[in-house]
C-alpha cells in the first residue's frame, strides 16, 4: 500500500498542462517519483508502409520523414516542458521517457513498472493512428489508473475520495491500491449502491478502516429510477469529492464497471477524476 513511483501519460495538448499539474501534486504529496511517458509515432507506419510511399522519389521520402521527425521531436519537447514546469512549481521529480506509440506494447510495459498510471481518458500516438485508453492500461497492466478529465478539475486531487464499493474482488482491489491516496484524504465516504433496504452500515469495512486509522462515512443509496452511474454522480455531488474510486472489470476491449447498471461514459466521458483498478 505504497505509491513511490508513478507513469503520467503526456502529449502536447492544453489538457496535459492540467495533468502535469496534477501528477506533480501527488507526486509530492506521496513522496513518489514521476515519469513522463510520450508516445512517438514512426510515419511509416501510419502512411501504411508502402503504398502510400512507393510512388515517391527516395528525396521526398526522406525529406517527408525528416518532417515529421522533427514535428513529433517538437511536439515531445513541448509536453516535456509542461511536465518539467509543474515538478518545478511544486518540488517534485520528473523524469521523462520517449516510447514507441504505434503499438501498446511499450505503454503497457511501463504501466506494470509503476505504481500508478496518471492517464486522459485516451490518449494517442503524436501524428499517428494507435490510441489506448485507460480502461485498456487498467485491465491489461494489473495495476490502477487514475483517469483525468480534459478539464473541470483542480490539480490538488484527493482532498475528499468517495469509494465506490460492492463487496466484489475488483472493488476491494480498488480499494487497496487506492490506499496511499486515502491515508492523506481529508474526508473518505463510502458508497454501496443498490443493495436493496438494509442497514446503513458495513461492520467489517468499517473495522478495516478502523484498523488503519482513518474514518470513513458509509452511504448506502436504493435509489431503483437511477442508474448507478447517476447514483454515483448525484452522491460525489452531495459528499463533495473531487475523486472517485472504483473498480472495474472485463477484458481490454470491454470498458464496464463492476458495479452493475454503470454505463459506459462514466469512463468515456467523465465529468471529475476516477481511480480505477481491476
Amino acid at each position: 500500500m505504497v505509491c513511490k513511483s508513478l507513469v503520467v501519460l503526456m502529449d502536447d495538448t492544453s489538457a496535459a498542462k492540467l495533468r502535469a499539474r496534477a501528477a506533480a501534486a501527488i507526486a509530492y504529496k506521496l513522496g513518489a517519483r514521476m515519469t513522463g511517458v510520450f508516445m512517438r509515432s514512426d510515419l511509416m507506419r501510419t502512411y501504411g508502409a508502402g503504398e502510400a510511399l512507393a510512388f515517391m522519389p527516395p528525396v521526398d521520402i526522406d525529406n517527408l520523414l525528416k518532417r515529421h521527425a522533427d514535428a513529433v521531436s517538437e511536439a515531445a519537447d513541448r509536453a516535456r516542458r509542461y511536465l518539467d514546469q509543474a515538478a518545478r512549481d511544486v518540488g517534485a521529480i520528473a523524469d521523462w521517457r520517449v516510447v514507441d506509440g504505434d503499438l501498446d506494447d511499450d505503454v503497457i510495459g511501463s504501466a506494470r513498472r509503476c505504481d500508478l498510471v496518471i492517464s486522459p481518458v485516451s490518449v494517442q500516438a503524436s501524428l499517428g493512428q494507435n490510441r489506448v485508453s485507460a480502461a485498456q492500461i487498467a485491465m491489461s497492466s494489473g495495476g490502477p489508473v487514475l483517469l483525468l478529465p480534459d478539464a473541470g478539475y483542480e490539480p490538488a486531487i484527493g482532498r475528499r475520495i468517495m469509494v465506490a464499493w460492492k463487496g466484489t474482488r475488483e472493488s476491494a482491489r480498488a480499494l487497496r491500491d487506492a490506499w496511499p491516496l486515502l491515508q492523506v484524504a481529508e474526508t473518505i465516504t463510502v458508497v454501496r449502491v443498490g443493495a436493496g433496504p438494509g442497514k446503513s452500515v458495513d461492520p467489517w469495512l468499517d473495522s478495516f478502516f478502523e484498523n488503519h486509522g482513518l474514518k470513513m462515512t458509509f452511504v448506502e443509496n436504493h435509489l431503483t429510477d437511477a442508474s448507478a452511474g447517476d447514483v454515483l454522480r448525484l452522491e460525489m455531488g452531495k459528499s463533495g469529492s473531487d475523486l472517485l474510486v472504483m473498480g472495474v472489470y472485463g477484458t481490454p476491449r470491454i470498458q464496464e464497471i463492476v458495479l452493475g447498471g454503470v454505463s459506459r461514459d462514466l469512463l468515456a466521458k467523465p465529468q471529475f477524476p476516477v481511480f480505477i483498478s481491476h
